[in-house]
């Protein structure tokens, strides 16, 4: 917890001055000190509290990435599996055109010969 220091008595001294009662000025000043001392413990953030929040944000960004290297892969594999795939198709394509090609220049030969 972050104290943070509040001189009351000057508070008061600087209020009593200005013309306000002292019963009054001690009645401010407790009530500042209230003030602050819960807006230093509800609403400030301490450097511990910032640095946990970097270590999980890091902690995050480190299960993103792993989660996004694993997609990544995934892709990778299904994308391989999908050319290896055409690839062979291509292949007997390759032959069935080669096959015909020969029967085409079989056939004109002979037709011609």
């Amino acid at each position: 917890m972050t104290a943070i220091t509040f001189d009351s008595l000057k508070y008061v001294e600087r209020l009593t001055t200005a013309g306000v009662s002292e019963p009054q000025a001690k009645a401010m000043s407790e009530a500042q000190k209230e003030v602050f001392t819960e807006m230093v413990e509800d609403q400030l953030a301490t450097k511990l509290d910032i640095a946990g929040l970097n270590n999980k944000i890091d902690l995050d960004i480190a299960t993103l990435n792993n989660k996004i290297d694993v997609s990544v892969a995934m892709l990778n594999n299904k994308i391989d599996v999908a050319i290896a795939g055409f690839n062979g198709k291509f292949n007997l394509l390759y032959w069935m055109f080669g096959f015909q090609l020969a029967f085409a220049v079989t056939i004109l030969f002979k037709l011609f010969a």
